[in-house]
């Protein structure tokens, strides 16, 4: 069984909300992007943080809501298992 959904919210644009289906700890899985893939915080308030991590760039809501922004559909599958493990 799938820990997560992938859903495509805009037709047209690449990125990609991801749902996972248990609690996220945000500023955990924060701190785990940045170190995992040696982003750097774009921008921050008490509703997102974005992150850069090259490209993509990773969108953390306050909810835990996953958006991945600049990825192709092939390569967000691959993206998104390793989002999931830090979690």
């Amino acid at each position: 069984m799938k820990d997560f959904f992938i859903f495509k919210p805009c037709k047209g644009e690449d990125s990609f909300k991801l749902a996972p289906q248990k609690k996220v700890d945000r500023a955990k899985l924060i701190q785990a992007i940045l170190k995992e893939f040696s982003g750097k915080i774009t921008a921050d308030t008490s509703f997102i943080t974005i992150i850069d991590i090259g490209k993509p760039r990773i969108t953390i809501t306050r909810k835990g809501e996953i958006i991945v922004r600049e990825v192709k559909e092939e390569e967000v599958n691959e993206l998104s298992g390793k989002l999931m493990r830090l979690i």
